[in-house]
């Protein structure tokens, strides 16, 4: 007899359907072995897919894979599961208050928050590692070449810097909207870029953005980990706070926390927000969340 697995596709960072980054969820996977998850991630095609395989109270024991690799955590993938969660009533969110939760990864837990908002959808929250920067050599003719951006719209008061978290990401400051609208990526030779620098995606950032709301405008290439271009990516948008509280284009309030909101995907027809915050000490980053809110799109039953 085959046996059915139940799924459902989320947009993360997005509260309406077709933004965002999109998402597999897959309950009670806990029978699966790794080829058949692997088979299952190329099947749906997404940039994640998420394995739950128990809940236990507040405990969530969960993987995620993209195309071409199981990932250490995931982001979009993180918010999409707690919207999938909080919808299917596994978790209850109706406290009025936030819902502590933990995440089981192979490599560690995650503490994860999630709260009902105004227009009834979950805001996640995940706590991730606070990035290390490294200035690389980076050949500077060779990453035009891939990212098809001209010498004179790297913006000249920031450096280029690698951050190192759970990715590995080259963060690559423009001047403004119109250099991040021209880029015109090489993803082949994005991906010998890579290689060549040990990194996970090639992160452009511009302070200038189109929400008023917004603090930076985002474009992420990442085919190192199975995306083209990332519509909404939360390990990414973390490494980019990290970035600006450095450069000291984000200060702390007199709580010490930071807040703030990304744009990314407007250039791929998959507008997403991505929340950020920082709780700062001594004038370092002592603890940093990213998350968002989902929307879902289908669900339905796996052979």
């Amino acid at each position: 007899m085959s046996s059915l697995l139940q799924y459902s596709l989320y947009d993360a960072f997005s509260s309406q359907k077709y933004g965002g980054s999109q998402a597999a969820i897959v309950l009670n996977a806990k029978s699966l072995d790794q080829p058949t998850r692997v088979a299952i991630a190329n099947e749906l095609g997404y940039p994640a897919t998420v394995y739950v395989s128990d809940i236990s109270g507040n405990t969530i024991s969960v993987q995620f894979y993209s195309t071409v690799a199981e990932l250490p955590m995931c982001g979009h993938g993180t918010v999409a599961l707690i919207s999938c969660l909080a919808d299917r009533e596994l978790i209850d969110c109706s406290c009025g208050g936030s819902l502590d939760l933990t995440l089981l990864l192979p490599n560690g837990d995650t503490k994860v928050s999630a709260l009902k908002t105004s227009d009834k959808h979950t805001l996640a929250m995940l706590e991730v590692k606070v990035a290390d920067f490294r200035n690389d050599a980076i050949n500077t003719e060779s990453l035009c070449n891939a990212l098809g951006l001209k010498p004179e719209s790297f913006a000249t008061h920031l450096p280029i810097e690698t951050a190192v978290a759970d990715f590995t990401h080259l963060i690559v400051p423009v001047r403004g909207i119109a250099d991040v609208k021209l880029l015109q990526p090489s993803f082949a030779d994005i991906v010998t870029f890579h290689k060549d620098y040990g990194i996970e995606t090639i992160t452009v950032v511009s302070t200038e953005t189109s929400s008023t709301t917004a603090a930076v405008r985002i474009r992420d290439f990442c085919p190192a980990v199975g995306v083209a271009e990332s519509a909404a990516a939360g390990t990414t948008n973390a490494a980019v706070a990290g970035y600006l509280f450095r450069h000291k284009l984000i200060e702390a309030g007199a709580d010490d926390v930071i807040e703030l909101i990304a744009e990314q995907g407007i250039e791929i027809n998959r507008p997403s927000e991505i929340h950020s915050r920082l709780h700062i000490s001594a004038n370092r980053i002592e603890t940093q969340w990213v998350g968002g809110v989902a929307s879902k799109v289908a669900s339905g039953n796996l052979e």
